[in-house]
């Protein structure tokens, strides 16, 4: 398993150290607490996170939880991440909800969908992109067609962003960043900034206070990003034709996209989706970052 293309070509993404500590036990160094801990014990050590602030807005400790996974998760992924809740004692009601089934529930499609219509699901995450098609079977949601990119996401995206400034910077300024770790830090921030802002502005100007041996840097930016990432948008529409494909899914039997996810409401995305559907509107009517958590909470309360 850890010797496979998809978890190396993880680690090559990383920007924290991958060990093991036991044989095909791979850990994750944590450099503040000069220690290593197993993937088990950072999954928990977040949902412990989760819990201690879903506490505080609520005013008063938190025993159970609903748990949504990604629709290829099974048998041992899904029992690792229960495990790993109830290290933290919580316990996860009921089985574990599947992301797009969430998504779509959480935008009503249990009760809209009928059994001769489909559904699309597109989760563009901060790093892993996928596309699901439901459709109601006797009178329960099932996921039909499903494929995923573990290597695509909104984090691609800032990445193509922070690598065009770094040669900016070089050519403008007779400056190579490309090793200052801080300084790139700082810029992969304000870059993702810069896309959220893209979402609803036509053009946005990064500026970052001493970014360099004191230099201010502040640069525009519009055009460039859908430039610099058209190649990685269109690599999300491949995997919605997959999909479809996979099922043997023409595109009048969808009638209706849900889009989920914080990359989901870049407008080039929406576009690319409508035109692949030959116009169709995308929905987002429910909150992209909350619909998957919503239509979980649903459905266990249902």
């Amino acid at each position: 398993m850890y010797d496979g293309d998809i978890f190396q070509g993880l680690i090559k993404r990383m920007s924290y150290k991958i060990g093991t500590r036991d044989l095909d036990k791979p850990t994750i160094q944590v450099s503040a607490m000069d220690e290593q801990f197993d993937v088990m014990k950072i999954v928990s050590m977040v949902i412990a996170q989760l819990k201690e602030k879903a506490e505080q807005r609520l005013g008063r400790i938190v025993d159970y939880a609903v748990l949504a996974v990604p629709q290829h998760f099974h048998g041992t992924t899904t029992s690792s991440a229960v495990y790993a809740s109830k290290l933290v004692r919580l316990e996860i009601m009921d089985d574990t909800v599947s992301e797009p089934i969430a998504a779509a529930v959480a935008h009503g499609l249990h009760k809209k969908l009928r059994e001769d219509r489909g559904a699309l699901v597109l989760r563009v995450g901060g790093g892993t992109t996928d596309a699901s098609v439901v459709a109601l079977w006797d009178g329960s949601l099932e996921v039909i067609g499903y494929q995923d990119d573990p290597f695509l996401g909104g984090d691609d995206f800032d990445r193509r962003i922070v690598g065009y400034f770094v040669e900016l910077i070089k050519t403008k300024h007779g400056k190579d960043i490309s090793e200052e770790c801080v300084a790139l830090a700082r810029l992969g921030t304000a870059c993702e900034r810069a896309k959220k802002a893209l979402s609803s502005d036509d053009r946005v100007q990064l500026s970052i206070e001493s970014l360099y041996d004191g230099v201010d840097f502040s640069e525009p930016l519009r055009s460039e990003f859908e430039e610099l990432n058209g190649e990685l948008f269109c690599k999300v529409i491949a995997l919605v034709d997959r999909a479809m494909v996979q099922d043997e899914l023409e595109k009048n039997m969808i009638h209706e996209i849900v889009l989920v996810g914080g990359s989901a409401v870049i407008p080039k995305i929406q576009k690319l989706v409508k035109d692949y559907f030959g116009g169709k509107d995308p929905n987002i009517s429910v909150k992209p970052d909350e619909a998957i958590a919503l239509g979980a909470a649903v459905i266990v309360h249902s």
